[in-house]
């Protein structure tokens, strides 16, 4: 719904098999997810420009990706290096354009608020990894605030298995990441 009068628009929109990356380089600039994915969207926002609108964005969102990527950082590598880092052995990580996580399946919930969309129930699972997680994307400034938490499964059983007592609660902070260009 537009009314141009008011410089004011609302989407009501359900997406059903999504090419994921495609459709965040359009709303973001950028792509760091690979992947189908079903998208509910149910958002409003006034403004004269188009930084007012981002910042005066507000609703919902929810997103279910399936048998995707995410771009940029590699979870299992990460998780293999585990004890190092418990035991201070690396500091930090960065992420690197050509690393990638794949899972089979991710999914989040959003609320969002002058142009901020709070997530506290990202879910992300491969054979081998569980992420879980919590934050913001600030899509007014082009920042993401967030915390992952990552463990990895102890045995071969798959999605069923339990988290390694040795890498249990593995956290990886993302924090005043720059997102869009």
């Amino acid at each position: 719904i537009v009314n141009a009068n008011a410089n004011s628009y609302a989407i009501h929109q359900q997406l059903t098999g999504v090419a994921i990356g495609p459709l965040l380089r359009d709303a973001i600039s950028r792509d760091p997810l690979e992947g189908r994915a079903n998208v509910t969207a149910d958002l409003t926002t006034t403004g004269a420009t188009f930084d007012a609108l981002k910042r005066a964005l507000a609703g919902t969102a929810s997103l279910v990706v399936r048998e995707g990527t995410i771009k940029g950082i590699n979870l299992a590598e990460i998780a293999r290096q585990a004890r190092a880092l418990r035991k201070g052995g690396v500091e930090s990580m960065k992420a690197v354009k050509t690393e990638k996580t794949d899972f089979s399946e991710l999914t989040a919930s959003f609320a969002i608020r002058s142009g901020v969309a709070h997530n506290e129930d990202l879910s992300v699972r491969s054979p081998f990894l569980r992420v879980g997680g919590t934050g913001d994307i600030d899509i007014g400034e082009g920042a993401i605030r967030y915390v992952a938490k990552a463990s990895v499964v102890a045995s071969a059983t798959g999605q069923d298995g339990k988290p390694s007592e040795a890498v249990r609660g593995l956290t990886i902070p993302v924090t005043d990441g720059k997102i869009g260009t």
